[in-house]
C-alpha cells in the first residue's frame, strides 16, 4: 500500500468523527433570525421563556421552540354580509380594517387565529351598526358608520393583543329591483329640473316681452328707435324723412 493511499485512509478516518459532531451540532442546536417586523415567542419545554426582538439567536434545539410573529399592519377585509336594516331592506355590505400586532404574547395565546376572531368581531360590529339604521340613514351617515365599526370593536381586538388603526365601510349593494328603482326615481328627477329650468326661462322671456310692451305702450316712439337700430344692425342705409316735429319715416335702402 502506497504512502498517498495510507494518507487518503487517515483522513478519511479522521473526518467521520468531524461529520458526526457536525450531524449532531445540526440536531443539537439551532439558528434562528428575527428580523426588523417580527418579534419572537420563546417557548422552553413547552413554557414561554421571553419574547425576543429582532436579531440572530443561537438555541438548544431538543427542548427550545420559536414562534415568529409579524407586527407589521395588516389589511383584513369583511366580505360582502347580507344584512336587514332598520325598515326590512336586505342589503350586502362589506368592509375593510387595518390592524396589528400590539402584544405578540396576548395575540399568540388569546386565541388560536387571531385574526379569525378579529374577522368575527367587526363582522357581528357592522351587523349591529346597520341592523340600527334605515336605508335612508345607512347611505346618508355611510361616513361615519366606519368610526361606529372600529369603536365596537376595539375593545375586542385589545383583548386579542391587536391595534385597530383603521376601519372603512367598503360596499353597500342593494337588491336589483331596488336599483332599477332608485335609477328610476333619480332620472325623474333630473328631467323635472330640466323642465323646470326650462319652465323658468320661458316665464323670464315672457316677463321681458310684457315689460318691452308696457314700455313701449307708454312711450310710443321706443318701437320707432327700436326698429332703426335693428335695420343699422342688419347693414342698410336710413334714409329720415319728414320735419321734427312731425311723425319719422323710415327707409331702407341696401347698403352699397
Amino acid at each position: 500500500m502506497s504512502a498517498y493511499t495510507t494518507f487518503l485512509i487517515i483522513v478519511f478516518l479522521a473526518a467521520i468523527p468531524l461529520a458526526i459532531m457536525l450531524w449532531l451540532a445540526t440536531k443539537l442546536i439551532k439558528r434562528v433570525i428575527i428580523y426588523e417586523f417580527q418579534h419572537g415567542l420563546i417557548y422552553r419545554n413547552g413554557r414561554l421563556a421571553r419574547i425576543a426582538p429582532p436579531g440572530a439567536y443561537i438555541m438548544p434545539a431538543w427542548n427550545t421552540a420559536v414562534t415568529i410573529v409579524d407586527t407589521r399592519p395588516q389589511l383584513l377585509i369583511v366580505s360582502g354580509q347580507e344584512v336587514l336594516t332598520a325598515d326590512n331592506v336586505s342589503v350586502k355590505a362589506s368592509l375593510v380594517a387595518i390592524y396589528a400586532v400590539a402584544d405578540a404574547r396576548q395575540a399568540t395565546l388569546a386565541a388560536q387565529s387571531y385574526r379569525d376572531e378579529l374577522y368575527l368581531a367587526l363582522q357581528l360590529a357592522l351587523r349591529d351598526a346597520i341592523t340600527t339604521r334605515s336605508l335612508a340613514d345607512l347611505t346618508a351617515q355611510r361616513a361615519t358608520i366606519g368610526n361606529e365599526i372600529l369603536a365596537n370593536a376595539t375593545p375586542a381586538a385589545e383583548g386579542l393583543g391587536l391595534k385597530l388603526s383603521m376601519v372603512e365601510l367598503r360596499d353597500i349593494v342593494l337588491p336589483a329591483d331596488l336599483r332599477r328603482a332608485f335609477a328610476q326615481v333619480a332620472i325623474a328627477r333630473q328631467e323635472g329640473l330640466a323642465a323646470l329650468e326650462r319652465a323658468r326661462g320661458e316665464q323670464a322671456a315672457l316677463r321681458a316681452l310684457a315689460n318691452a310692451a308696457r314700455m313701449i305702450e307708454q312711450n310710443p316712439h321706443l318701437f320707432h328707435l327700436r326698429a332703426l337700430q335693428a335695420i343699422g344692425e342688419r347693414g342698410n342705409v336710413i334714409v329720415h324723412t319728414g320735419t321734427a316735429s312731425g311723425p319719422i319715416d323710415t327707409q331702407a335702402t341696401p347698403e352699397n
